[in-house]
């Protein structure tokens, strides 16, 4: 049997808490278990703080208050762990609070058994909005076994327990288990939490529970250190290897080495977006080379499967200016312009349809852009969804956004409305499931002062909606090879990337040609973006990825083919042909069209369900251009593209 009333050391590290720190000791004294002393480490306050623990230590003789030079939290603890003399340890921070009952609670738990660690649950409180999330430190659905209160486990029960709950304050400690492994915090580390939890989670050998919420986590506190992400940043690296030596000690190296690596990305995930942007790239580069060199030990079949590996395949395989556009949403706050600009250099045209989902992305990556002088025309194509009500949302709130309301003419006849109404010096059409770098429109300007130009190309990455992966074109890499002035240095991509949105157009050459998108039909860019090229009299690119294309399996491209798909696509590759055929370098284009759109056919016949394949291969048989792609192919090749199961229940005997 144990003690009935085990003497609970509560450990408080203070820095210029005077707003909560009050509040923070009342949770603590009057609490109805009376077996604990109240360690307070005044870590150099320049505020009020110590004399409200004075005052508070003259009425209650359990509060002891040790005074230090500012070090830091992790000095602090360390410092109170040396003057505590209870059988457990609380840690408690001093912006936060628990709630009553929970000492009285755990030494019930534990009347019976003594054990290493005693877990409990928390809220976390926001108080400038006053919203409370409560359980947020741990949850049943986290536990492989929705271990129970009643239960005793160790960490062989849950592989990645230690990082489902770093903190230290929603926990107690057994006192003589931290001596006996000598386990206490790294000091002048900002992470300081997450290896002692480790170290703690790694040779404890009798670990407790309640999902019950007893702490209050007070976030937005504009003193708190959690907030300070500078070259602290890369103090997370020697926490790492902490872990990693921590592990081996233990003798579970092996065991932990997933969890670790899932632990490492996440957190590196976590710090860039966090920390400040001059020193950003740097630890981005150092993560990504901590984690190329993790994963060249690890089994791929296993470490595929792990949670979020998406995160850690991004950052490996891809570099920061990439990696930054395609995330940094996640942690951009908005900002919005009061007064339209007068003389816009870019119309950036976003016409929707049916995106609830996605359109917010868009905009906000637009309005972040670190250029300002541009207007926003979205085009609404009749959409019946609520993506009218987020757009008109942010339109109240920025005034380069303007919204025109249609009928549904199809993408390109939104796209036409927009270059009808725009007002900037060059059109530039997104689509409204993507989003832009922070940096596109201040590089694409860059570029105009320079080398003003009737048509500007740019690189992109595509992103796969579904595994949240992206990876960069060969476009920009292209264009930076050839170094292209016109139209003909482009012949060998010209109909490969024939997308509006990797380009944008000077307004005045748009209007002088007359250009238009086709109405209410799919693969609308095709012959326009021919037409567009072939007319302009000069063109520079960017070499740079600018833009983030979203690959979704419900958009218009990615969807399967319909009957009338089937007939846009060869309506398409029809007016093409019959565009080209008729320029007087034809032959310069001719062996590039065909294989281009041999190989479309080639990827556009996965999509098509059974029962329109007769329906594709009539369209190709009756195409103006397929007797003259017929003569550059080989037999293999029109064998590949007519090959499918069962011929002729599949094609109606049109073969």
């Amino acid at each position: 049997m144990t003690n009935p009333s085990p003497k609970i050391s509560v450990i408080i590290p203070i820095y210029n808490a005077e707003n909560y720190l009050s509040r923070c000791i009342e949770s603590i004294i009057f609490q109805d278990y009376s077996a604990l002393e109240i360690i307070c480490i005044d870590d150099g306050s320049k505020d009020q703080s110590l004399n409200i623990l004075r005052k508070f230590a003259n009425k209650d003789k359990r509060i002891k208050i040790f005074s230090q030079f500012n070090q830091g939290a992790s000095y602090a603890r360390n410092n109170g762990l040396k003057h505590a003399t209870g059988d457990y340890i609380s840690f408690v921070d001093a912006d936060d609070y628990i709630a009553q009952g929970l000492y009285s609670y755990f030494a019930k738990q534990i009347s019976n058994e003594p054990v290493d660690i005693f877990m409990f649950n928390g809220s976390i409180c926001t108080p400038a909005t006053k919203e409370i999330k409560p359980s947020c430190f741990f949850s049943p659905q986290r536990f492989n076994h929705h271990i129970l209160p009643t239960e005793t486990f160790d960490c062989k029960s849950i592989p990645g327990l230690f990082y489902c709950s770093v903190g230290v304050w929603n926990k107690i400690f057994n006192h003589e288990f931290l001596n006996k492994h000598k386990i206490k915090f790294i000091e002048d580390n900002h992470f300081e939490d997450i290896p002692f939890n480790f170290a703690c989670f790694c040779y404890a050998k009798k670990i407790k529970l309640t999902y019950d919420d007893y702490y209050f986590y007070m976030q937005e506190n504009p003193l708190s250190v959690t907030k300070l992400f500078g070259k602290n940043a890369f103090e997370i690296f020697e926490v790492f290897a902490n872990l990693d030596k921590t592990a081996e000690k233990a003798g579970l190296k092996e065991y932990f080495a997933y969890a670790l690596f899932q632990h490492k990305y996440e957190k590196i995930n976590e710090l860039i977006h966090k920390a400040n942007p001059n020193i950003r790239k740097r630890f981005y580069e150092k993560g990504q080379k901590l984690l190329s060199e993790t994963e060249k030990h690890l089994n791929k079949n296993i470490y595929h499967k792990l949670k979020h590996y998406s995160i850690a395949n991004n950052i490996i395989n891809n570099n920061f200016d990439d990696f930054w556009g395609a995330t940094f949403l996640l942690s951009h706050q908005d900002s919005f312009l009061a007064t339209k600009p007068k003389d816009p250099m870019f119309s950036v045209i976003v016409p929707f349809y049916n995106v609830e989902q996605y359109i917010e992305d868009c905009l906000r990556s637009i309005l972040a852009q670190t250029y300002d002088n541009f207007e926003v025309i979205c085009v609404d194509d009749g959409s019946p969804d609520k993506s009218i009500d987020i757009v008109k949302r942010y339109a109240n709130q920025d005034k380069r956004i303007k919204i025109i309301s249609q009928q549904n003419k199809g993408l390109g006849g939104a796209r036409n409305t927009g270059a009808q109404e725009a007002k900037g010096q060059f059109l530039f059409f997104v689509d409204s499931d993507d989003w832009l770098h922070p940096n596109t429109l201040e590089k694409l300007h860059h570029q105009i002062i320079q080398d003003p130009k009737d048509i500007y190309l740019f690189g992109f990455c595509t992103i796969q909606d579904k595994t949240k992966t992206f990876a960069p074109e060969k476009l920009a890499l292209f264009l930076s090879s050839i170094n292209p002035t016109n139209w003909k240095d482009l012949i060998p991509i010209m109909f490969i990337y024939s997308t509006a949105w990797c380009k944008i157009y000077n307004r005045t050459f748009w209007k002088k040609n007359k250009f238009e998108f086709p109405e209410k039909v799919c693969f609308e860019d095709l012959c326009l973006n021919t037409q567009i090229l072939i007319n302009s009299n000069s063109l520079g690119f960017v070499p740079n990825n600018l833009y983030y294309y979203r690959i979704r399996q419900n958009s218009i491209m990615q969807s399967e083919m319909s009957e009338k798909k089937i007939s846009d696509l060869f309506l398409a590759f029809d007016s093409t042909y019959e565009y080209i055929k008729k320029i007087p370098d034809f032959h310069l284009l001719k062996k590039a069209f065909f294989h281009f759109t041999y190989n479309a056919l080639m990827l556009h016949k996965n999509k098509i369900n059974p029962n329109l394949l007769s329906v594709f291969f009539s369209k190709i048989k009756t195409s103006s251009l397929w007797i003259d792609i017929s003569t550059i192919l080989s037999n293999d090749e029109t064998n590949k593209l007519f090959a499918i199961h069962n011929v002729n229940s599949a094609t109606g005997g049109v073969l």
